[in-house]
């Protein structure tokens, strides 16, 4: 072989070699780079840390006797009704006595009923109600219908004004902070109240209270009255024992 040829060879493989390190690096720099797109939509997706304070009660439970008991909340849709006179349909009664006899059958001590002053609401608590005659009734505006936020993803199906989620997000969430809370360090034995509201406030104020993301409501579907319990334990934590449960309806009363 002559020396230009020589020459040729090793001028291609050094080139082969560089190209190979281009490539090589290309690559790496490609995966960091999705890498940190997946990292950054991850965080933003949900809650990584759970906030123990989210009721601002912290301090309240470094002094004197700490609170060992815990605050439940069940969330009662309401039953079927009649989409031109607001009023529930004979079906939406039945569902309404047969939800009254479940919260009974669970044999906790509920001390309020409160309800949006919706018709459908207001006549599903007051059905309830006769069942659990010794808890006090009161309606409360702030559980009424509306937007909490706008949905993720967005439905061509669904739409809402703008104006509406400006003006229900807040109430909604001034709604949460009036019911869910942790006790006070005197309290010695564990609450039950009851709300007697609409899908999305429940569906909201259950994602808040998981510390879950608020936009994520439409994803999930409840039933007409739908029980749903959330505890709020005295260490900060909540969970979820019942979400959107139905069970005690017969099938052929089952509505959406």
């Amino acid at each position: 072989m002559t020396p230009r040829v020589i020459y040729c060879f090793r001028v291609t493989a050094i080139l082969l070699i560089v190209v190979l390190l281009v490539i090589l690096i290309c690559k790496e720099w490609r995966s960091q780079v999705i890498g940190e797109r997946l990292g950054n939509r991850k965080s933003t997706a949900y809650v990584d840390q759970w906030n123990y304070n989210w009721d601002l009660k912290s301090e309240q439970k470094k002094t004197g006797k700490k609170a060992s008991v815990t605050r439940n909340v069940f969330l009662v849709r309401h039953g079927q009704f009649d989409k031109e006179t607001g009023r529930l349909t004979d079906l939406g009664r039945q569902q309404a006595n047969l939800t009254a006899r479940r919260l009974k059958d669970i044999k906790h001590p509920f001390s309020n009923i409160y309800y949006s002053s919706m018709p459908r609401a207001e006549e599903t608590a007051k059905i309830i109600h006769q069942t659990l005659n010794w808890a006090k009734a009161e309606a409360d505006d702030g559980l009424r219908e509306g937007g909490p936020v706008e949905p993720i993803p967005r439905l061509t199906h669904f739409k809402m004004s703008e104006r509406s989620y400006h003006i229900d997000g807040p109430r909604m969430e001034s709604t949460f902070r009036k019911y869910f809370y942790r006790h006070e360090n005197s309290m010695k034995f564990q609450t039950y109240d009851l709300l007697v509201a609409h899908g999305n406030i429940v569906r909201f104020l259950l994602l808040r209270a998981l510390q879950l993301p608020p936009a994520a409501w439409m994803r999930i579907a409840l039933t007409h009255c739908s029980i749903t319990w959330i505890m709020c334990h005295p260490d900060g934590t909540v969970s979820a024992f019942l979400v959107g449960d139905s069970g005690h309806l017969p099938k052929h009363l089952v509505t959406f």
